[in-house]
């Protein structure tokens, strides 16, 4: 009986080790078809990705064609193991990332105007007496606060960072904004140095056939006759119209930045002294420097959009369209009316219809300052100057 139980043990053991090593090549055979089936797809993979990028077209292909080209490799993942479908799906899915990016954009200008058709429709039902009243006046304490970053997510170096899901940070569309609704208009005054310059060097203008001609004349290809003629003193008379509204602008502003300069530090503002040794000669600088204050902050605003400094723009756009502009349209009709011998020049038609638009711009603009004006997005603005702007057009023209 002792025997037979030993044998009976040897047979168990035998049986055991055998099947062990049975299962042992069967997973080792395993490993092998995997890495084989690795190796084939992989290198399929590389073959069609070395072919897209030797033809030097993967990145220059449409979206279908890319799409399709990513389909292939599916297909041959479909027919393998589970592991290499898990690859494979990660490269599909990098792919419809890409295709996203691209799209991103159009998406985020869609909406853009979306946003600005709703907020144009919910400001047809306001009224402008049911808008409440606010402050115009600049405060310089919170202005000097605005140019710090820390604490200030309004500040543009904050706003420049994207944030995630979008496509162009908020500081993109700042500047865009900018550009269209401050920087374009208040820099119309350009159009008046064109002018001036016509007149005091000298310009070719089409003469009538009825009018007698000066000397130096020449025909021009259509038949016509074309003078050359200067005119100083209206080239004179335009040039100093540019810095008229830097009278007003200085004498309102720098009121406001005395009051403010004497509540900070009385001690050294309040003096008798700092009247003619600092605010006559600085308002008078600002006289001068008119244009190009009225261009620099133009161009700061395409980026700084807070508050304070908006509100600063905004005011300077109005005083050079309520005085500059003003008196530049009635100067340049008065200069066609009387040279009725020639046809106007381009710069001359420019100038008066420029002159005419940003009259009518700043007008809508004073009219919304107190209400809040300078904090509405475009599409507001928009429909207060479909609803305001053909009265002051035809206001202003007659």
């Amino acid at each position: 009986m002792a025997g037979t139980e030993k044998e009976n043990d040897l047979i168990k053991s035998d049986a055991e080790d055998h099947q062990t090593d049975t299962v042992e090549e069967e997973i080792s055979s395993v490993r092998e078809n995997e890495n084989a089936g690795t190796d084939y797809i992989e290198a399929s993979k590389d073959e069609e990705t070395d072919d897209m990028h030797s033809s030097g077209e993967w990145r220059k292909q449409g979206l279908v064609q890319q799409s399709i080209g990513m389909l292939r490799v599916q297909e041959e993942v479909v027919e393998s193991d589970n592991g290499i479908k898990f690859v494979n799906h990660e490269a599909i899915q990098l792919d419809n990332e890409d295709i996203s990016e691209d799209t991103k954009s159009c998406e985020d200008t869609k909406k853009f105007f979306a946003r600005e058709w709703k907020a144009f429709k919910d400001e047809m039902g306001t009224k402008l007496s049911d808008k409440k009243e606010i402050s115009t006046v600049i405060n310089f304490g919170e202005m000097g606060k605005e140019w710090k970053s820390e604490g200030n997510d309004k500040h543009w170096s904050n706003q420049a960072i994207k944030k995630e899901g979008e496509t162009c940070s908020t500081l993109f569309s700042t500047i865009i904004i900018g550009i269209l609704f401050t920087l374009i208009p208040n820099c119309a005054i350009v159009l008046d140095y064109m002018t001036a310059k016509e007149y005091i060097f000298g310009n070719y203008y089409t003469k009538y056939e009825t009018d007698p001609h000066s000397f130096d004349c020449r025909n021009t290809s259509s038949g016509q006759t074309e003078c050359l003629e200067y005119d100083p003193i209206y080239g004179g008379l335009t040039l100093s119209l540019t810095f008229i509204s830097g009278f007003f602008w200085s004498f309102g502003i720098f009121l406001q930045l005395g009051t403010y300069l004497r509540k900070v530090q009385p001690e050294v503002f309040q003096r008798k002294r700092m009247l003619f040794l600092f605010f006559l000669p600085l308002a008078l600088i600002s006289m001068i420097s008119f244009p190009l204050q009225l261009f620099v902050v133009s161009l700061i605003s395409c980026f700084n959009d807070q508050d304070q400094w908006i509100l600063l723009t905004t005011k300077i756009g109005i005083a050079e369209g309520m005085f500059n502009a003003h008196f530049q349209y009635m100067l340049q009709l008065f200069i066609i009316f009387t040279r009725a011998d020639r046809h106007p020049s381009l710069f001359q038609y420019l100038s008066v219809f420029g002159s005419l638009l940003f009259l009518v711009w700043s007008r809508i603009e004073s009219l919304l300052l107190d209400r809040g004006g300078h904090h509405m997005s475009p599409g507001q603005k928009v429909w207060w100057i479909c609803k305001y702007g053909p009265c002051f057009l035809i206001n202003c023209a007659f």
